[in-house]
């Protein structure tokens, strides 16, 4: 019994040509297309064929993966590419593609045909900040990731730097500067080199009991938000002052200094007034403290609560961090650490006085028994 003829499928063709029971043909699609459904036929005793006739579809160009990327998805008709990028890599074009079953080409969900493949490009993680490098540490970026390197002073793998040769104490403080009157007088040389460019640690800059003049990298290296003063002859270190408020912004201690201006070899820092000041608490033993005797006082200048920067006294007196109040009814400026008497307020070899720290500059009659530590965190 003849099945009669089995047909054959759009875009393919078929093989055999006899229709009797027990007889079987086979179907194949021409090139660029591939075939859906069964391959082939049986004709039946009944003079059925078994299965239907399938179909061939288009098939679409191969796309090649993206170079640092890959391809989920197939070539057929209907289906859809998803480009995908390996880490450090952000894709460039179309993320999607299907495979148009008209015409066998490629084209983006919007109906643009597509002709270029995408690309997978470096994502530079420094500058868009997507790093995990330390705030101390220099992030460098490389094809599909990047480095993190501690600053100089600082030592770790990068994503963790810690100062190099610094004292940190148990509250997380890091001394970074001593102001002592029993030295040179470091901090109140004409050139101001301590404040702006000394790169170099100088003194004991582990041992906060020390009675002399120091000066670490973490000055210039450390970035904090607020500052703390302390004794050199209080072991637990606590302050007499201390910020209350994201005083520095995430800054090192010398940037913040520095911001105001480069005050060196007599030149002015400021008339009748404070450059800039935060916010303070007091504690500890600061009313019997050199240098804090108007923590208490407010007038003109610079009211108490306040540590004032690169204060001036009617072009007089002044120091480069003012405690507590300023003006006439304050004892003028000079009180505080860094402290002048010269007139016009600046770093120059006044005989009428200066001292690292002290309640006044005049006479330089100014406490040579303990120092002031300055911390940062």
């Amino acid at each position: 019994m003849s099945c009669g003829d089995p047909g054959k499928p759009l875009n393919g063709y078929r093989t055999g040509n006899e229709f009797w029971a027990g007889n079987m043909i086979f179907y194949s699609c021409d090139p660029g297309y591939y075939l859906v459904g069964p391959s082939n036929r049986l004709c039946l005793e009944n003079g059925a064929w078994s299965n239907s006739i399938p179909s061939c579809l288009h098939l679409c160009p191969e796309i090649v993966p993206p170079k640092n990327g890959y391809i989920v998805g197939h070539f057929l008709a209907n289906n859809t590419l998803t480009f995908n990028c390996n880490p450090g890599y952000w894709f460039n074009g179309k993320r999607q593609m299907l495979c148009d079953p008209n015409t066998g080409r490629w084209r983006g969900w919007d109906g643009t045909i597509t002709i270029e493949n995408p690309q997978c490009k470096n994502v530079d993680e420094c500058s868009t900040g997507h790093n995990t490098c330390n705030a101390n540490a220099q992030c460098t970026d490389t094809i599909g990731s990047y480095t993190c390197r501690c600053n100089p002073g600082f030592q770790g793998d990068g994503q963790t730097c810690s100062m190099q040769g610094h004292y940190q104490d148990s509250q997380g403080w890091t001394l970074i500067a001593r102001f002592s009157n029993n030295d040179d007088g470091n901090w109140m040389g004409d050139d101001a080199s301590w404040w702006y460019t000394h790169t170099t640690p100088q003194g004991d800059v582990t041992s906060p009991g020390v009675n002399q003049d120091m000066i670490s990298a973490a000055f210039w290296f450390l970035k904090g938000n607020n500052i703390k003063i302390t004794r050199s002859d209080d072991p637990h270190h606590t302050a007499l002052l201390q910020t209350t408020s994201n005083c520095f912004s995430t800054q090192t201690f010398r940037s913040m200094i520095s911001s105001y201006g480069m005050f060196t070899h007599k030149t002015a820092w400021a008339s009748d007034l404070c450059l800039g000041s935060c916010r303070v608490s007091y504690g500890g033993n600061y009313q019997t403290t050199n240098g804090f005797s108007q923590s208490q006082c407010g007038s003109n200048i610079q009211s108490s609560n306040y540590i004032g920067f690169w204060c001036d006294w009617d072009n007089g007196d002044g120091a480069v961090m003012m405690i507590g109040g300023g003006g006439s009814a304050c004892k003028r400026a000079d009180h505080g650490i860094a402290i002048t008497e010269a007139n016009e307020a600046a770093f120059s070899d006044s005989s009428q006085g200066e001292c690292d720290f002290g309640n006044d500059a005049q006479g330089k009659v100014c406490t040579s028994t303990y120092s002031l530590n300055l911390w940062i965190k």
